[in-house]
């Protein structure tokens, strides 16, 4: 990211919080949720304060502009830095797309993993900036804030709630339903297995069914996701992502927003898991459980252990760092956040990936939709 600063800004104002327009708090599902308006200062900054209750054991800040959104600092209480975008940018590890700016909806989730310790209580200041498309900060935007919190003691167990949202038309084929009802079993039994338990609801939308929002968001999304609970993972089954016909599914971010914005979502291609033939047999349902557990998975704050070229890791110690994709399948190839399935095509079958390691875990019951 590129982050210039026009000299004007340089010599004109501190990181300090921008003018506020407007706060709310309320309980919703369980969680504390807090909204703000409010700008950049004209250097493109914003410093935003949270104040940690007693018993508070997670937040969620999230963002939301016409400019692109990124979170650059993470200030304790004591005033202490307990991360900065620069540690992570360069970095072959990846902890947050918080930092990158990758889009005008962006959130982050405090702590992410076991090593960031707990959320004391006091005030906190999670530093933000709006970018434009080529990393130069925008001064003087409008940001919506919205702040979710919830209180989770041990981070073993939890309850997830999701709606699953029929792109328009598709729960019309009585086929596809059933199909996609099996992969939604599937990805149940996975997350059973670190301990959250998924609650699912189905609901129709009048979302385009090619999902053409799923790289980018957009509005429709914020439209379909405005009146449901904060605290709801929101899945939508569509026939292609974003109009890609080899593409299983798409999160709206690592972490994605839990309330709603353009970009909280997950979708998922029924299409392209059922292959040519346009239907989903046992085997497909299962993959494409798999990928529903995977995708919602990134969006909970999981990154691919390995990447593809196999030079770039997540930020845990207890996915082992591997050199290629002989050693990496070998080493992890039922790893449910691995990045891609391990099929036998002329068998039609592909190798059960649903194991998530203790630090896996770890990241996501610290997130606060797992509550």
């Amino acid at each position: 990211m590129t982050r210039f600063l026009p000299l004007l800004a340089l010599l004109g104002c501190g990181l300090f919080d921008g003018p506020l327009t407007e706060a709310t708090t309320e309980i919703d599902g369980g969680l504390r949720v807090e909204t703000r308006q409010a700008s950049t200062r004209p250097n493109g900054l914003l410093a935003v304060e949270v104040e940690i209750e007693e018993g508070t054991t997670a937040v969620q800040v999230v963002g939301e502009s016409g400019e692109f959104v990124s979170f650059e600092r993470v200030i304790d209480p004591e005033n202490d830095t307990r991360l900065t975008w620069e540690d992570w940018y360069y970095s072959p590890y990846s902890l947050t797309y918080a930092i990158f700016g990758f889009d005008r909806a962006t959130a982050i989730n405090w702590p992410i993993r076991k090593d960031e310790g707990t959320l004391t209580p006091g005030t906190w200041t999670f530093e933000l900036s709006t970018l434009d498309n080529q990393g130069y900060y925008v001064g003087e935007a409008d940001v919506d804030l919205t702040i979710v919190s919830k209180v989770d003691p041990d981070f073993k167990n939890g309850n997830v709630v999701a709606t699953i949202a029929w792109a328009q038309g598709m729960e019309d084929d009585p086929d596809v339903v059933e199909g996609v009802e099996a992969a939604v079993e599937r990805w149940r039994e996975v997350w059973a297995g670190m301990g959250a338990t998924l609650e699912v609801t189905y609901e129709s939308t009048n979302l385009d069914p090619l999902l053409p929002f799923a790289n980018t968001g957009g509005q429709e999304v914020a439209t379909a996701t405005a009146d449901k609970p904060t605290g709801n993972l929101f899945v939508v089954i569509g026939d292609e992502v974003d109009g890609e016909s080899d593409t299983y599914g798409i999160a709206g971010g690592i972490p994605g927003p839990l309330p709603s914005t353009t970009m909280t979502y997950v979708v998922a291609s029924w299409l392209t898991h059922a292959g040519p033939n346009g239907k989903l047999d046992d085997e497909e349902s299962r993959l494409m459980g798999e990928t529903l557990a995977h995708e919602a998975g990134h969006f909970i704050g999981l990154f691919h252990p390995v990447e593809f070229g196999y030079e770039y890791f997540d930020a845990l110690s207890d996915t082992p760092e591997c050199g290629g994709y002989v050693d990496c399948e070998a080493e992890m190839a039922d790893n449910l956040m691995y990045p891609y399935p391990i099929c036998d095509y002329s068998a039609g079958t592909c190798l059960p990936q649903d194991v998530l390691t203790k630090e896996q875990q770890d990241v996501a019951h610290r997130y606060v939709g797992i509550n």
